[in-house]
């Protein structure tokens, strides 16, 4: 017996709901579902944060990404929503911190629990506590840090670091990969001539430009890369690159020279290695 039989052989009669008090809703024959009815919720969602925030009256007619000076400047509103690790992020940031009503507004993205965007001169990243050094949008602690892309020299926020980005045209973290040529021994990266490193999608035809960290000693950028069954490992961009284009042996760990003496200077025509040379 399948389930439909046996729910026709049971008796018309009997009262499933009797001793159960429920209300019942009629739904009109215009009820929306599927994106329209989540778009409803967004907008549900969006009007309930601004009514919580709204006490705040901030005022975004002082503020300097008001969209009369955007347009007078020819600076896109999407600069306040590029990833966290773009130039147009580091400006807007930088426009924040000179802003007049730059606390007001930090104010309101807590309260309102903006997740994304540069809001007092704040990425989303660090107004959520995601480094876990504090709380998510714990507004007095918020209002006391400086600007994380002013003086950074490792790290995301450093100008190294920092990657090309088109506000309104751009929309995801992954972009288009330069031109370059397959690192011998990582087929899954590149190196331009420019001597940055990239990371490819499986296609090949988006990436990531690889976060870069200076060391210490003696200014040498290193990037973390890996092979296939590995856990990856650091290397020198220099040493990356030069095996590109250089016909240096990547696994020799023979020392190699930026001729100018910029270690942050690595395209191919500022390298140069020695066969049987010793660090």
């Amino acid at each position: 017996m399948t389930a439909y039989d046996y729910w026709d052989s049971l008796d018309d009669d009997i009262d499933f709901t009797s001793d159960i008090d429920v209300e019942y809703e009629v739904y009109s024959g215009d009820e929306r579902f599927g994106t329209d009815r989540q778009a409803d919720r967004e907008i549900t969602r969006m009007m309930d944060k601004y009514e919580a925030a709204a006490e705040l009256r901030v005022p975004f007619e002082d503020g300097l990404c008001h969209p009369v000076l955007l347009k007078a400047n020819g600076t896109h509103p999407d600069q306040w929503y590029s990833p966290h690790t773009t130039k147009p992020a580091a400006e807007a940031a930088k426009t924040c911190f000179e802003c007049p009503i730059r606390l007001k507004c930090l104010e309101f993205s807590c309260v309102s629990k903006e997740t994304e965007g540069i809001w007092g001169g704040l990425p989303g990243i660090i107004r959520r506590g995601d480094n876990r050094k504090h709380g998510a949008y714990e507004y007095e602690t918020l209002k006391e840090l400086p600007n994380p892309y002013e003086g950074a020299t490792r790290g995301p926020y450093s100008p190294q670091n920092l990657t090309d980005w088109v506000p309104g045209k751009d929309d995801d973290y992954e972009v288009a990969v330069p031109a370059g040529k397959t690192i011998p021994g990582y087929p899954n990266y590149i190196a331009t001539k420019s001597g940055e490193i990239w990371s490819k999608t499986r296609r090949g035809v988006t990436g990531r430009r690889l976060t870069i960290e200076v060391r210490e000693t003696d200014g040498i950028y290193m990037v973390s890369v890996r092979k296939a069954g590995d856990s990856g490992a650091q290397k020198h961009v220099s040493r990356l690159v030069a095996a590109t284009y250089c016909d240096y042996p990547l696994d020799s760990l023979l020392p190699v020279t930026h001729i100018n003496g910029d270690p942050a200077d690595n395209r191919p025509e500022n390298l140069t290695w020695t066969p049987g040379e010793t660090e």
